[in-house]
This record gives structure tokens, C-alpha cells and sequence, in this order.
């Protein structure tokens, strides 16, 4: 740090501890500050962040959500990207799914792969409590000139998750463990809207930020999610963990409305702008399906119809039917994941 940076209070990145580095990092993520995710592990190309699970970040089958995944890798790698001073933006997301988790405190690790002049990749898995993979990914970034100071930017619009309202899930779901199971036809037989209003209905990260399936069909999906401070970086920008977050379920929705359920396998996701405005809207459209794996894609545009992101995924075909099992919500206060 120089005598300059001293006197004016403007102290660059770079010349910080990493004590210091670590608790900036903490401080200034929306997202992290949101959903309880912390660097607890800090060093030039690399990143450890950490984060127990609670039911807010489970599906509806008591899993872990696809979307918390994709993001957890897209926020490790950007913290890891960051670690030598200078602002990046996000080009690419390519992951593997290979087991979920119901419980305990996630270790997300970041590995610098490679760094040249203008882009770097990054290597990063997310661990279970038992040690095991449960996904992992490269995400590459185009380096930027901009140095990263500490104290000049503002303070962040997310609070603690324990300062939100709890629970979250919407009025009119609080009442569905009183009704009796089996009064709606299975998914296969329900109308359309139906099937959305299941859908939206049994997603705990859906509710929760207010993302919500506008229009569903034979294959395809369409959502929106409503851009608020917290969604965005301390630049303005989206934050990219958002993107990936919408991205995951709306590409692979258009799979399940055949009436069975499926897994992601894989996703790539190619990032194009970050600068949007008002609401999020997304499509996404099944592209081909086998016997074992279907295909699916999707494009997310912000309110002037400017395309943000697309990507793709490569689904599991579980070929067991969903039945429109009437659950508590998972973050009721009696109990996590009960079939009434």
C-alpha cells in the first residue's frame, strides 16, 4: 500500500492482508450475506467458501435444489478469479451433477486452472459433509483492468437470512397439509395451469425470490423473477449466481412436463451481458429425448429483451411418475419434507 493510498483512504485490494481480503469478500456479496455462505479460506487463484444447508435450499424431494448448486460454483470461482485485485466478468459455466444432499455444511472449493492476459478458468467441486463430489465444474472469466479498493463501494442491501421474514413459503400454501392427499389428477392428467401452479408450488427457491412459471406446454417452460437491490453485485450488476440459479430449473422443467421426473446430469450455461434492468425472463425448450436422456435448452432476457444468458442441459430420465404428492412445505416449523 502505498503512502498515497494511505492518506487518501483508498486502499487497494491487492495490497491487503488476507484476513482482510476474506472479511471484504464476506462484506460485500448480497448473495452470500443472503443465504449464509462464507469464505472461510482465502489465497492468490483460490477459494474455500462454506455453507450448512437449511430447508430454504431444499426441492421438493428434500434435496438440495439444482439452482444452489450451479450458483455455489459461480460464486466460489468469482471470489478465486478476484483474489489478485481486479474486477472479472463471468463468459462460462460448464458442470457435472453427481449425487444431492439433504443436510449438513457444503465445502465449495475453487481452483485457479488457468490465467493469461485476458481470461482465467477455474476448477471447482462442491463437497458433502461425508467428503463426497456432489458436483464440480470449470467457470471462466474475462479479466478486467478495473483494481479492486476497499471501502469505496457501498454498503450491501442483503441482510442476514434470519432478518427475513420465516417461514417464506406464499399465504396460500400454508394451509396444504390440512387437505386430504389424492384430490388432483396425477401430473400427466392435469391441465396446464395446474402444472404450473405445481411447479411454482413446490419450490422452496422459487418462492422465496419471488421467481414464478408464467406459461408451461409439451416440452416447454417460460418464467420470470423480479430484479430487486439484493440480486445485484456492489457494481450494479446482476450477480451471475442469480442467472445460473433461474437457469437450472427452467432448462430443465421443459423435461419433466411429460410427467415424469428427471435429473440434470450436466449444464453449461454462456454468459452474454450482465447489465440488466427490471425483470428476468426466461424460456426454455426441450431439444431432444431418448430413452435414458433428454436434451434441453434455454435463453434468459431482461425487460428490453436483451439476451443475458443461454445454456443447456443434459437430463437423467427417471422414468417415475410425479403424483402431485401433497407435502408440507419444506420449511415448515414441524418438520422438513413430510408427506401428509
Amino acid at each position: 500500500m502505498t503512502a498515497e493510498q494511505k492518506n487518501s483512504g483508498r486502499i487497494a485490494f491487492a495490497a491487503a492482508d488476507w484476513p482482510q481480503k476474506i472479511r471484504y469478500m464476506n462484506e460485500y456479496d448480497n448473495f452470500a450475506r443472503l443465504y449464509g455462505i462464507r469464505l472461510v479460506d482465502y489465497a492468490a487463484g483460490y477459494a474455500r467458501l462454506e455453507m450448512a444447508l437449511q430447508p430454504i435450499h431444499l426441492n421438493s424431494q428434500g434435496s438440495i435444489h439444482g439452482g444452489w448448486s450451479s450458483a455455489l460454483l459461480v460464486i466460489a470461482a468469482g471470489k478465486a478469479a478476484r483474489s489478485y485485485g481486479y474486477d472479472v466478468r463471468i463468459t462460462r459455466l460448464s458442470m457435472n451433477y453427481y449425487r444431492g444432499a439433504q443436510s449438513g455444511v457444503l465445502q465449495i472449493i475453487a481452483r485457479e486452472k488457468y490465467r493469461g492476459s485476458e481470461i482465467a478458468s477455474y476448477e471447482v467441486e462442491v463437497l458433502r459433509e461425508d467428503g463426497r463430489v456432489m458436483v464440480d465444474g470449470m467457470v471462466s472469466f474475462e479479466l478486467l483492468a478495473d483494481e479492486l479498493m476497499l471501502h469505496e463501494l457501498p454498503l450491501p442491501v442483503a441482510g442476514r437470512r434470519a432478518e427475513y421474514e420465516s417461514p417464506v413459503w406464499p399465504e396460500q400454501r400454508a394451509g396444504l397439509h390440512d387437505e386430504v392427499p389424492g384430490l388432483r389428477p396425477c401430473f400427466r392428467d392435469a391441465d396446464w395451469p395446474m402444472k404450473a401452479e405445481y411447479m411454482n408450488e413446490n419450490e422452496n427457491f422459487y418462492y422465496a425470490e419471488a421467481m414464478e412459471v408464467t406459461e408451461c406446454g409439451p416440452g416447454y417452460c417460460r418464467c420470470h423473477m423480479p430484479l430487486r437491490p439484493r440480486h445485484r453485485d456492489a457494481w450494479g450488476r446482476v450477480e451471475p449466481a442469480w442467472i445460473v440459479a433461474l437457469m437450472d430449473p427452467l432448462i430443465g422443467k421443459p423435461s419433466l412436463m411429460g410427467g415424469e421426473f428427471s435429473v440434470t446430469a450436466q449444464m453449461t450455461v454462456n454468459f452474454f451481458d450482465l447489465e440488466a434492468e427490471g425483470t428476468m425472463y426466461g424460456e426454455g425448450r426441450e431439444k431432444s429425448r431418448g430413452d435414458i436422456f433428454g436434451v434441453c435448452g434455454g435463453d434468459i432476457m431482461d425487460a428490453a429483451s436483451k439476451l443475458l444468458a443461454s445454456g443447456a442441459c443434459t437430463m437423467y430420465l427417471r422414468h417415475s411418475e410425479i403424483n402431485f404428492r401433497r407435502e408440507y412445505p419444506l420449511n415448515y416449523p414441524d418438520g422438513v419434507g413430510r408427506v401428509v
